[in-house]
């Protein structure tokens, strides 16, 4: 035992919380032995009642050694990861070598150049084979721009892809063909059944509010079936239903998920006949092929980027991918960007990581290198009014005074004049305009001004300034020296967007613990895309409800752009 443990605290390499459970495993009982009182006056008892003990204590000791002499080691590779150097909290998050790892990474603080510099130690150092190695990301246009950076740092071929490419990939390595069913399938579906059964109760003849149920019943069947749910569950859903005290919410909610239960029921049906499966099928199935005797190749490292955008469903698919290879799993995330619940992702995944992988760590990259201190500072403590999020100390260089200038409009046609007094003073900057909604963009389609292509504008007065428009969505991983948000109405469809906060989808999501949780979140995300300064573009009343927070609680680090007298009338001071 003694002799065991020192050789392990003595070896030159990061002693995990497995291995020292291994240990501790192993000789529970001779330590539970060496306690007995006979062996109190045992000088090698003594000795190996200490040593088992103090091992994680040594352990934790001998680890922060190793991490300070590796990062000495291989400075040089470090201080160059294409072409940039790894800070501190990066160097050992790439250093540790926990059988799980969750690496929280704040906005903009290096998260891509983090796994990058994983994969270059891994291969260079550790001298792991580039087979053996896994990148999963959420969306196609973050892995392609993975494997545009990955290309820079080393010219072995690793696997990289999405989930949604991973259960394909599965399926063809078992050979098995499998065809995916177009995600328009299920709206056909809820079309055919609005037209049989009386649902006036949700949208009368209100084309809009039909459009919102629409979007209602397909978002809740996607997170039920996201969430891992099965057809049962829609019976318990109705039992509870039925137990509402409050009469109208209770008719509510009954004809809802009983609508809901038809048309998935019908969905189901359907996909059965065509010998198809939609994504999270695809995603179930594959997980379920793994665990009853199924193949893949084995890796001895699975790096999964913007993990708190993982599903239930995906968090099963790369457990089971980790039980089949024994791998080492790194996730890199940030909790204050969860923005997707309404594909399915679920924070608890993200939250609870150290109860869904035994022997894992946390570890924080705290400084970021795109926003200004003064933005973080305001940013970060907007968002974490939020109660679960986990606390980071986000601290940066850069200091821009007042970073965040605030418009306020009375009537929309003056955008153009914000506009000209943005850019005028930096003529030689890009701008992202965000919107909350994909037709945010109609506002500036109303414009002469504009012309716009894709989500690239051009401005005639300022033909040469690059302008381009995203929703936030859209913008997240995006950085621009200067960032425009329009929409910020207090409305149904303003920002924060009153539609996505409807009680129905309690029944399959986690239950938020603050007003608009998820609308902080994406708010925070709009605010982050700068490196500079953010300009928000508000109705004079009505503005969003963000808004006047900001402005109670941070008056120092906000500008108010007032009107020109010699342009427009005076903007009155009343709104700050």
């Amino acid at each position: 035992m003694l002799e065991e443990i020192n050789g392990e605290l003595n070896k030159k390499e990061y002693l995990n919380k497995k291995k020292i459970d291994f240990l501790k495993k192993k000789y529970l009982e001779l330590y539970m032995k060496y306690k007995k009182w006979k062996y109190i006056f045992s000088w090698k008892a003594w000795k190996c009642k200490c040593a088992y003990k103090n091992l994680e204590k040594r352990a934790k000791k001998k680890n922060k050694i190793f991490l300070e002499e590796e990062d000495k080691k291989y400075d040089a590779l470090f201080s160059n990861i294409n072409g940039r150097s790894l800070d501190k909290e990066q160097r050992i998050a790439v250093l540790q070598e926990e059988d799980s790892s969750l690496v929280i990474a704040g906005a903009g603080s290096g998260k891509t150049l983090t796994m990058l510099g994983k994969i270059v130690y891994l291969l260079k150092v550790k001298k792991v084979e580039a087979s053996k190695i896994l990148c999963i990301s959420f969306t196609n246009a973050i892995t392609q721009d993975f494997k545009t950076s990955l290309k820079k740092v080393t010219e072995e071929k690793i696997d990289c892809m999405t989930f949604h490419k991973l259960g394909i990939s599965i399926f063809r390595y078992n050979g098995l063909d499998v065809e995916i069913q177009e995600e328009t399938f299920l709206k056909e579906i809820l079309l055919r059944w609005i037209e049989k059964e009386d649902l006036t109760f949700f949208f009368k003849e209100d084309r809009r509010k039909k459009e919102q149920f629409l979007n209602l019943v397909s978002t809740f069947i996607h997170l039920f079936k996201a969430g891992g749910y099965e057809k049962e569950s829609f019976l318990l859903f109705i039992e509870e239903a039925k137990k509402n005290r409050n009469r109208f919410l209770r008719k509510k909610e009954l004809l809802f998920l009983e609508f809901t239960y038809k048309v998935y029921t019908t969905y189901e049906e359907e996909l059965e006949k065509a010998n198809k499966i939609d994504f999270d099928d695809m995603i179930k199935e594959a997980t379920s092929l793994l665990l009853h005797g199924g193949s893949y190749k084995k890796y001895d490292y699975i790096l999964i980027d913007e993990y708190q955008d993982t599903s239930y469903i995906r968090y099963q698919l790369v457990k089971s991918l980790k039980e089949l290879g024994d791998s080492k799993v790194m996730a890199v995330g940030d909790d204050w960007q969860a923005i997707y619940r309404f594909t399915g992702c679920t924070l608890d995944n993200f939250l609870n990581f150290e109860q869904l992988f035994p022997y894992s760590s946390i570890f924080k990259i705290q400084t970021t290198y795109r926003n200004p201190q003064e933005l973080i500072t305001v940013a970060g403590k907007f968002v974490m009014k939020n109660k679960k999020q986990i606390y980071k100390d986000l601290h940066s260089q850069k200091r821009v005074k007042k970073p965040i200038k605030i418009f306020f409009y009375k009537e929309k046609k003056d955008f153009i004049y914000f506009l000209d007094q943005i850019i005028s003073k930096n003529e030689s900057d890009a701008y992202y305009i965000l919107g909350r909604n994909n037709h945010d963009i109609e506002f500036l389609r109303n414009y002469d001004e504009f012309v716009i292509k894709n989500n690239e504008i051009q401005y005639q007065k300022y033909p040469n300034v690059p302008l381009y428009f995203y929703t936030v969505h859209k913008s997240k991983g995006l950085e621009s020296e200067n960032v425009i948000l329009i929409n910020m109405e207090d409305s149904i469809l303003g920002f924060p967007s009153q539609l996505t906060e409807d009680a129905l989808l309690h029944y399959v999501t986690r239950k938020e613990n603050y007003p608009y949780e998820e609308e902080r979140r994406l708010f925070y995300v709009a605010l982050t895309r700068t490196k500079n300064n953010v300009y928000l573009f508000c109705p004079r009343y009505h503005y969003s409800i963000f808004v006047k927070e900001l402005l109670e609680e941070n008056k120092k680090d906000i500008e108010i752009i007032k009107y020109k007298t010699e342009n427009l009338e005076e903007a009155k001071d009343e709104v700050y």
